[in-house]
């Protein structure tokens, strides 16, 4: 008899996170990769899927307020370029 394997929380995120991100990989590819079965993978997803409806990703929000909240960071990030440009040309044009 076998001893079963315990993955630590982190791996299984990260596996569905692979498993998301897989592109053209079969599933089979990326169970075998991470040394787990498919239908382990398939669970993990449940429980840890960031972008299923209605559930929660790993920071505590939905999908919804996750796309919400990045959003608004990168209106922030955005003023905070274009701020940064002007200052940038300010200091270029003083220097000439």
């Amino acid at each position: 008899m076998t001893k079963r394997k315990r993955h630590p929380e982190e791996f299984k995120r990260e596996a569905v996170r692979l498993l998301e991100e897989r592109g053209d990989r079969p599933v089979h590819q990326v169970a075998e990769a991470l040394g787990v079965s498919e239908s382990q993978l398939y669970e993990w997803k449940k429980k840890y899927g960031e972008f299923v409806e209605g559930r929660l990703n790993h920071a505590g929000e939905t999908a919804e307020q996750e796309v919400a909240r990045l959003r608004r960071e990168n209106t922030l990030l955005r003023r905070e370029r274009g701020l940064l440009k002007k200052t940038f040309a300010y200091f270029v044009k003083e220097g000439q």
